[in-house]
């Protein structure tokens, strides 16, 4: 992925913009949508550039860890709003509580690593369906739209998003 990367930051450079459309595959590499490669690319420059997966993933990491936490803030609240219209404490124990789980699993961790689309693809996911809840399963319309705009993003890191959307697709059903 990082070779990748670094051709869209070569064409990108050299002003061949529809090679920015474009994916060269690699032996054992199938194409992959160019999301996550785009957002690598400006990382990867330089002599350091073995760590810029490190870091892009460390970023996707605050998305996703932030999308847990308003996903499980805004379900709580729900069933902990005083009379006074104000979120209960229990309510941002369980946001806090969602982000530190999440970017303390394993699986992130022991992945954040490499230059994979994974952990861009679980935030975006994370992020469009913390979106669906924000906008109250599509009933206001900028908020569905930002949904729309995370879940879009989920679809060109990796063609497996449609899978996790699918359940945020039946409740706007």
């Amino acid at each position: 992925h990082l070779g990748t990367a670094l051709d869209y930051a070569e064409a990108f450079g050299q002003g061949r913009w529809l090679d920015l459309l474009r994916t060269r595959a690699y032996p054992g590499h199938a194409p992959y949508p160019p999301v996550y490669h785009w957002s690598l690319a400006p990382f990867a420059r330089g002599p350091r550039a073995h760590l810029a997966p490190v870091w892009l993933n460390m970023l996707y990491l605050g998305l996703l860890g932030g999308a847990a936490a308003t996903m499980a803030w805004r379900l709580a609240r729900r069933d902990t709003v005083s009379d006074a219209g104000r979120a209960a404490g229990p309510a941002l124990w369980a946001g806090a509580a969602a982000a530190v789980v999440v970017s303390l699993s394993p699986a992130i961790l022991e992945t954040h690593r490499y230059p994979f689309p994974d952990i861009a693809l679980a935030a975006w996911v994370a992020a469009a369906y913390a979106l669906v809840v924000h906008s109250d399963r599509f009933r206001q319309p900028g908020w569905a739209l930002a949904a729309g705009l995370a879940a879009g993003a989920s679809l060109l890191c990796k063609w497996s998003a449609f899978v996790y959307l699918l359940p945020a697709l039946a409740a706007g059903l």
